[in-house]
């Protein structure tokens, strides 16, 4: 979904309190006449977002509440400490709806029926010239009552003026693109048909850059698995090379050892031979 970068109006409640003038407006919410309360009716539920000031339509999300639309239970959002922060601002915000929709039936006499999932709070950075803070973006979502900080990536190059800019909000995130990138409704409708997502210009160049840049990632590894394959053939050579030389070298040794000792013993044995041949016989005495 494609929202352009101007302001809609949420219904708000300004009741009367039935309690006195000091209460908090907790119990009128229960009651269902909250007042400074801007409400966000949903399928299921209603958000009702405090209004500090509703002249400007300032909001403050660090009150907000929920009402169950069957049981009239009135509670506060579920949040997560991840994707909330722990105090926020009070801003004016351009809210855009997330909501499926029946056309109706008029020959079964079946009204058209609109039901609202999500509503994404963008906040407004300012109005005269009218420009949205793309890194304050919430969302209210029905499923769960919950609320929580959206992440935006941005694929518009730096410097694109605000006129130009596109917020696209899909069910697998929101980015920030270009008017002349986006992809046209043929488009749009065709991928929808085909399961695939709608995407624009620039994402398509991001995606090829991103798939050159994981094919140059794995020819590196190819090539340095190849020079890892080489070093370790070569370490094998130069062991097998050294145990040959051992080998070798331990073969030529045992030989020479083996031919030494048997001459020195023969050596040995002929001065025995011959001391024993001249001593014989003498007398010492």
């Amino acid at each position: 979904m494609t929202t352009a970068m101007r302001p809609t109006v949420c219904s708000s409640v300004d009741s009367q309190q039935t309690q006195g003038d000091g209460d908090d407006g907790s119990n009128a919410l229960a009651q269902k006449q909250p007042k400074g309360y801007r409400v966000f009716h949903m399928d299921g539920c209603s958000f009702l977002v405090k209004e500090v000031d509703r002249e400007s339509s300032i909001l403050d999300l660090n009150d907000v509440y929920v009402v169950d639309s069957v049981t009239e239970e009135t509670r506060r959002p579920t949040t997560n400490p991840d994707t909330m922060p722990a105090s926020i601002p009070p801003a004016m915000y351009h809210d855009v709806e997330w909501a499926s929709f029946f056309p109706g039936n008029e020959f079964e006499d079946k009204e058209p029926i609109t039901w609202v999932l999500k509503v994404y709070l963008i906040a407004i950075k300012s109005t005269e010239p009218y420009e949205l803070d793309f890194d304050n973006v919430f969302v209210l979502n029905a499923a769960d009552g919950s609320i929580a900080q959206c992440p935006v990536k941005r694929l518009a190059p730096p410097g694109t003026p605000e006129d130009m800019l596109q917020i696209r909000i899909r069910e697998h995130g929101i980015t920030i693109d270009t008017t002349e990138s986006l992809p046209d409704p043929e488009t749009v409708v065709q991928s929808k048909l085909d399961g695939v997502p709608a995407m624009s210009l620039l994402e398509q160049a991001l995606e090829e850059s991103m798939d050159s840049s994981d094919t140059e990632d794995d020819m590196r590894l190819v090539t340095r698995a190849e020079e890892e394959q080489d070093e370790d053939e070569e370490d094998m050579d130069e062991d097998a090379f050294d145990e040959d030389e051992d080998d070798s070298l331990s073969d030529f040794l045992t030989e020479v050892d083996d031919d030494s000792d048997s001459e020195f013993d023969d050596d040995v044995d002929l001065d025995d031979d011959a001391f024993d041949d001249d001593g014989a016989g003498e007398d010492f005495d």
